[in-house]
């Protein structure tokens, strides 16, 4: 068995059912629910996911220019269940007039998808690939459900989801597209960075 005290030794934890439930009894006495994702829907507590984690980041410093958007076109697979979390902009803009929005809108129509968008698994020494693709400055026709619409604040990182204070992410439909667009309503060019992170469900 592991040492629980070691944090390089890998721990299993089961409950007598196997249920992969377990009640953990915290310094206070007080019992939390410690579960995989499969088996937590609707509890509370902490959630250890079981999966993959993969991400898309720009890369790089880039720049909308006034009135215009910066859009990343999210496509998933057939097979797995995909989570969206922690999505954060960072946004460099002085004293302009106008807000910056980030927003998700899910099934847009596109007439062409882009430049394929390069996705990155978090664990570098693996070879699993993601069951969805992603692509750069699509074509869109029809911008479909808007799922958030956020006020991007400037000049420091805004996390998107989760927020400080809850606990945040959305499950994907299978075989839907999903547009991440950037929106620079302000009288000057924005300067920003991206970093979204999307889970991939092993079961």
């Amino acid at each position: 068995m592991a040492d629980l005290t070691d944090r390089t030794q890998n721990v299993n934890i089961c409950s007598d059912d196997d249920t992969k439930k377990v009640d953990v009894i915290t310094d206070s006495n007080t019992v939390n629910r410690l579960a995989v994702d499969s088996v937590s829907s609707g509890e509370a507590g902490d959630v250890v996911q079981q999966g993959n984690a993969f991400y898309l980041t720009a890369g790089a410093l880039l720049t909308v220019a006034s009135g215009t958007n910066f859009d990343v076109l999210v496509i998933t697979g057939t097979t797995k269940e995909i989570h969206l979390k922690d999505l954060s902009v960072n946004v460099l803009k002085n004293a302009a007039s106008g807000t910056t929005q980030f927003r998700l809108y899910e099934a847009p129509t596109t007439s062409a998808n882009g430049s394929a968008a390069t996705i990155y698994n978090n664990n570098r020494r693996s070879a699993i690939t993601p069951d969805f693709t992603a692509f750069v400055g699509p074509t869109v026709t029809a911008l479909g459900t808007v799922l958030i619409n956020y006020l991007v604040h400037s000049d420091w990182e805004t996390y998107i989801a989760p927020s400080y204070t809850n606990k945040w992410e959305i499950i994907l439909k299978t075989n839907t597209k999903y547009l991440l667009r950037f929106f620079n309503n302000t009288n000057q060019g924005n300067d920003f960075t991206y970093l979204y992170w999307l889970f991939q469900d092993a079961l």
